[in-house]
């Protein structure tokens, strides 16, 4: 029988085969890309914001996560078509991975030759229109207002006035914006053809991947992992093998 030390150091591997698996997801060929100068860049911030929000500026095709005091990372974005767009302050209610998608029934309505085929829903994966990842965005007189951020396969998207009134980045940005907000984050979503809601100043050079800089609020990651199940309808069965591991320590814990 292998001894406790020995045991734990297996057990750290196997903890790590999520992230892992996670970065070679990430690293894929297949996640659509965009040219260089739509790259995710930090920003300076001339207008004063809280650090953690989310602001979508659909004039410039922008989204602003704000990342400290006067700093943000900026993507580029594709938004809703003018008459579907909605402005409003939001909250990240709910994030998947890999989301399955069902239109609405104003989208079935205004396109039945596009959408009624889709009714049932649509499973999670490679050409589902919600792309790699979705948060999604929540008020609290209403609940889930059908409107997310989420990704896409197709590049030539961005930045234009496409959707039916969600934001889109391309999967591999998607993916980082994913792994660096957490849930209840506050979203602005900007109305269309105003002035500047927002100013910004110079770049200050390409965003790190997620891997390589701290989360925004490392202590909350546990919590936030548990609310994810938990906004995705409930608990769900424990994995298998999480279980036989906790099994087994429980067992050389009381040897």
């Amino acid at each position: 029988m292998p001894s406790r030390r020995q045991f734990l150091a297996a057990a750290s591997a196997f903890a790590a085969l999520p992230a892992a698996l996670r970065a070679h997801e990430f690293d894929s060929g297949d996640l659509a890309t965009l040219p260089p100068e739509l790259a995710p860049m930090r920003v300076r911030m001339l207008t004063d914001l809280p650090v953690g929000e989310i602001h979508v500026v659909p004039d410039t095709y922008t989204l602003y996560w704000t990342t400290a005091p006067g700093e943000a990372i900026r993507y580029f974005v594709g938004v809703g078509r003018d008459s579907l767009y909605e402005s409003g302050i939001f909250n990240v209610g709910a994030k998947k991975e890999w989301p399955s998608w069902t239109p609405t029934p104003g989208m079935i309505e205004r396109e039945p030759e596009k959408y009624q085929q889709y009714a049932d829903g649509m499973p999670g994966g490679p050409g589902n229109p919600l792309g790699a990842r979705a948060l999604y965005l929540f008020q609290p007189e209403r609940g889930d207002t059908y409107l997310r951020i989420h990704g896409t396969d197709k590049p030539e998207t961005i930045k234009q006035d496409v959707s039916n009134g969600c934001a889109r980045l391309v999967d591999r940005q998607i993916i980082e914006l994913y792994d660096r907000v957490p849930l209840d984050t506050k979203v602005y979503l900007y109305e269309k053809d105003i002035l500047p809601p927002v100013e910004v100043g110079e770049e200050l050079g390409p965003a790190l991947p997620p891997s390589e800089e701290p989360l925004l609020v490392e202590a909350e990651a546990a919590p936030e992992s548990e609310a994810i199940v938990e906004a995705e309808g409930g608990g769900g069965e424990e994995d298998p093998l999480a279980r036989r591991l906790n099994e087994v320590l429980n067992q050389l814990e009381s040897d």
